[in-house]
């Protein structure tokens, strides 16, 4: 391990950007420790799709920190994505689509400030996100759903801050299409129906939280139309009782 460690100290020392990166003895520890190489998104540069150190000709392997967290693996993404907020608070994970190199991501992060904060939230900058993502708040996962190609697609699954389920609803590139249901936080149903092309379609039923369906329309605290309550739907107007 000592001569391990000697060899190792010794390349360093010919290579002044990798102890800019990090200082010596946190490389060091890193290697003992098995960790990987932890930089910041800033210092990697994009060569031909492959992600470099500042004035370095071997490809990057490790993750990034801040609030994008990404495996990277010869330069190339590999692995699960971290977002976080100012604060620190994990908000969503999931996988960034590998036909992407990080040159592609960096840059939609780094020309658009508001966008590192709003990364978790529905945009149409979001295109390289792939596979199943999970989404929190205060700590807890609120959203589990699927990205193909970019956009959601099959069941999203919701849930209260308590951990109980929400309820569900199904997305065919990024549109609502198919069932959905909804609970109270006391695990009756609040309403179920059907969307097509994210318009209400055929019948919707509604219950306040005592389980009594609901016809009447329901309004929010400032007046405003919710749902229309139970009924047939037509292109998302409900049409009769």
């Amino acid at each position: 391990m000592i001569r391990l460690i000697a060899t190792f100290v010794c390349l360093v020392l010919l290579l002044p950007t990798v102890v800019k990166a990090q200082s010596l003895a946190d490389v060091i520890n890193s290697l003992r420790s098995g960790m990987p190489n932890v930089v910041t998104l800033d210092t990697l540069f994009d060569r031909d799709g492959i992600a470099y150190p500042k004035f370095s000709d071997t490809p990057f392997t490790g993750v990034t920190s801040g609030k994008l967290q990404i495996e990277i693996l010869d330069g190339k993404i590999n692995g699960p994505v971290k977002i976080f907020n100012d604060e620190g608070d994990l908000r969503c994970r999931g996988l960034f689509s590998k036909k992407y190199s990080l040159g592609v991501i960096k840059k939609k992060f780094i020309d658009d400030i508001s966008f590192v904060g709003n990364l978790c939230l529905s945009d149409s900058k979001l295109d390289f996100r792939e596979g199943f993502w999970d989404f929190y708040s205060s700590g807890r996962k609120n959203i589990r759903g699927e990205f193909i190609n970019g956009f959601q697609e099959g069941r999203w699954d919701y849930y209260w801050a308590s951990g109980k389920t929400l309820g569900h609803e199904f997305f065919e590139k990024g549109v609502l299409n198919g069932p959905t249901v909804t609970y109270h936080e006391n695990g009756k149903l609040a309403y179920k129906g059907e969307y097509k092309n994210d318009l209400k379609e055929g019948r919707w039923e509604y219950y306040d939280e005592d389980g009594t369906r609901r016809l009447v329309p329901k309004k929010d605290v400032i007046g405003r139309v919710e749902d229309e309550g139970s009924g047939v739907y037509k292109d998302d107007k409900k049409i009769s009782d």
